[in-house]
């Protein structure tokens, strides 16, 4: 197995293929991705192992008949986590060994049954003290996908995360409103935990993991649609896979509950989303935000009215179908768009990102 790549490192080929595996799915989106909008989306599916060996479902997956080179993988994201720490003062070449060495203590997993690499946090401005981006990966999930892969005779060459992809998107949609140097924020539900970004200049700035709850609605995200009278959006939920991982972030979220009214007439995420911001406000000053885009099935224009209620920040769910074509044919089902949304960051990875 060759050397693998991080999404942070340069690829040129502008067809690509991303895919999701777990033991019991394979997700794929094949596209072209150049310097027309909206990119085209030339296949995507979900298989499912279901009575299968191990064997006959790399021999399905082998029968797509999809791209074998330079495959990207996007990891689910309980199979990874993300810290924050200052960057240690030593030299560039010994910074992922320092790193490695920081966050010991603040991993779930032994520093050898994990992949680490390190991504810098902003985009370098200067602060007072500088921080990066440590990405733990755990072993087992990469040696996984590369063996399905491998079976199915395709070549994995880059391992993604949720959040690089979802920044990816984001800085995407952005970009295409005229709003690259603005701080945007993006949020994005993953089954039981919401995705948080905000980013600005293409660079990830801040990320946290939130619990999620349909209960935000008062209801179901399908009754909320019903009663709204709004379809599923085209490009479905938006699911990656389960997540069980708490947040694990380590900025300082003690701040006081705002007085949006009582407990009961605010949901939890809201609250933690005013803490998030909070914490921005006061981290970034020179940054604020513009707006947040809000991923979350047929529950987006719901969930996007109640944090625009609550907070008062310009909020709109995430349309998805301005950077990409070819995702509304017939063979296109709600449960494959529910597996693919979340690769579609994946697809837009295109720079060099140095620390």
């Amino acid at each position: 197995m060759k050397p693998l790549q991080w999404p942070w490192q340069r690829v040129r080929n502008p067809n690509r293929l991303v895919v999701a595996c777990t033991e019991d799915t394979f997700a794929y989106v094949e596209a072209s991705i150049d310097l027309r909008r909206p990119y085209v989306i030339k296949r995507c599916g979900l298989e499912r192992r279901g009575e299968d060996t191990a064997p006959a479902f790399a021999r399905r997956i082998k029968a797509l008949k999809l791209p074998i080179k330079d495959v990207i993988a996007v990891l689910p994201l309980d199979r990874t986590q993300i810290l924050q720490i200052e960057t240690p003062t030593v030299p560039p070449e010994e910074i992922k060994a320092a790193a490695r060495w920081r966050i010991k203590d603040m991993v779930e997993a032994h520093l050898d049954d994990l992949t680490i690499d390190v991504m810098r946090l902003g985009d370098g401005r200067p602060r007072t003290v500088q921080h990066l981006y440590v990405i733990a990966a755990v072993n087992s999930a990469i040696n996984e996908t590369n063996a399905l892969l491998t079976a199915a005779g395709m070549e994995l060459a880059v391992i993604d995360i949720c959040e690089t992809a979802q920044r990816n998107l984001q800085n995407a949609l952005a970009d295409a409103q005229g709003l690259r140097e603005r701080a945007t924020a993006a949020l994005m539900v993953h089954e039981s935990q919401c995705l948080l970004t905000i980013s600005a200049n293409d660079e990830m700035f801040y990320t946290r993991r939130l619990e999620w709850d349909e209960t935000v609605f008062g209801h179901t995200a399908d009754e909320a649609a019903r009663q709204t009278g709004s379809a599923a959006p085209v490009y479905g939920p938006g699911v990656l896979s389960q997540q069980t991982l708490e947040s694990v972030d380590i900025v300082d979220y003690s701040v006081e509950v705002p007085e949006f009214g009582t407990a009961h007439d605010t949901p939890r995420l809201v609250i933690e989303l005013q803490r998030s911001f909070d914490v921005w406000e006061r981290s970034w000053p020179d940054l604020p935000l513009s707006h947040l885009t809000v991923h979350a099935g047929a529950g987006s224009a719901s969930l996007s009215s109640i944090i625009k209620r609550d907070l008062g920040l310009p909020v709109e769910p995430m349309d998805i179908s301005t950077l990409f074509s070819g995702l509304d044919g017939a063979s296109v089902t709600a449960e494959v768009l529910e597996a693919c949304v979340p690769l579609l960051g994946a697809l837009l990875r295109h720079e060099v990102r140095k620390l």
